[in-house]
């Protein structure tokens, strides 16, 4: 009983001690930490520590998970260029053809026109070889049938049927020339 007597006594000593004191040891000293104790002024300190506590770390955690998934987009947004970057370089690469392209069709085109008056010109002169090698071939006819009326072969006119040849091969020739620039043309433009 005198163990009670005194637990309480002490209590009701402390007590009155405690009255203008602060319950925390740091201020109040050991005074205030026995006030703090016995009133739970300490324990609800430290329950509000540790909430408090929680309560951080909960944000670091959510902190935490919301840089993991910045860097994830990080390496996302990367890779994006990456690709984007080498997509780039590629229509680059394809401009250039194109152009090239374009600009070796533009000289073909005039190499073509230029074949074309060639052609003209020499289809020209073959029509003119050709009327005037009809008119020879109809003084021809005209003498053959004189000279089979007179039993005398006539002698071929010299120097148009060499012409007449020389021109035909020129005209194959260029067609020939046109027709592989035309080939070359519908290769490059993909045809």
């Amino acid at each position: 009983m005198l163990k009670t007597l005194i637990v309480f006594a002490s209590g009701a000593v402390l007590s009155g001690c405690c009255t203008g004191v602060s319950t925390d040891p740091r201020e109040g000293g050991f005074a205030g930490g026995v006030c703090g104790g016995m009133t739970g002024a300490y324990d609800q300190r430290i329950f509000e520590r540790e909430k408090k506590l929680s309560d951080l770390d909960a944000i670091g955690d959510s902190l935490n998970a919301s840089i993991a998934e910045n860097e994830a987009l990080v390496v996302s947004l990367d890779d994006e260029i990456v690709r984007t970057s080498a997509n780039l370089s590629s229509l680059r690469e394809n401009i250039d053809e194109l152009q090239r392209l374009y600009h070796e069709s533009d000289v073909l085109r005039v190499e073509i026109g230029v074949l074309k008056k060639e052609q003209a010109l020499l289809e020209a002169l073959f029509e003119n070889f050709k009327s005037k090698t009809s008119s020879v071939v109809a003084q021809q006819k005209e003498t053959a049938v004189d000279a089979q009326m007179q039993t005398i072969d006539p002698p071929l006119p010299e120097g148009d049927e060499p012409a007449q040849m020389e021109a035909t091969d020129t005209i194959i020739e260029i067609d020939k020339r046109i027709d592989a620039l035309n080939e070359r043309v519908k290769t490059l433009l993909g045809r």
